[in-house]
């Protein structure tokens, strides 16, 4: 009976033991639960707090100064090609200035459209076009005697 009894407590030890590794597995992820809910308690603090807000608003709005900066560069470029593409010549910055201030940034294509006929602005159009494709892929236009 002794060894009978001794192999029972023996089992009921190992359960025993077990049950113990279950119980802190579920205490190390109550644990990590309550670090996650506090961090995010903290966090929400923040929210709340007038400096923070203050930060998080100067951040946003020079994330879009620097993005209306981009397009106000992309949008001079275009203003740029645009009184070449009209007049065959590079633009100073006071003129693209000017035309910008004065809003006939985005007239003055239509204007010349109308003024000199659509074919004309047109060819000069078909003419910057293979003139940039020209100097995008030379070897399509090397002649004979280059090669």
């Amino acid at each position: 009976m002794t060894s009978n009894s001794s192999s029972s407590e023996g089992a009921n030890l190992d359960k025993f033991f077990d049950d113990v590794e279950a119980i802190k597995d579920e205490l190390r992820a109550l644990e990590t639960l309550h670090n996650q809910l506090q961090s995010s308690h903290e966090h929400s603090k923040t929210l709340h707090n007038a400096k923070f807000v203050k930060e998080l608003r100067s951040n946003m709005r020079s994330q879009q100064l620097i993005g209306s900066r981009s397009d106000l560069c992309k949008y001079r470029e275009t203003v740029q090609r645009r009184y070449y593409t009209v007049t065959g010549e590079n633009p100073d910055e006071s003129t693209v200035d000017n035309l910008i201030s004065t809003g006939q940034s985005k007239t003055f294509l239509q204007k010349a459209i109308q003024e000199q006929g659509r074919g004309q602005v047109m060819d000069t159009i078909l003419e910057s076009k293979e003139l940039l494709i020209q100097k995008r892929v030379p070897c399509l236009f090397r002649t004979e005697n280059e090669s």
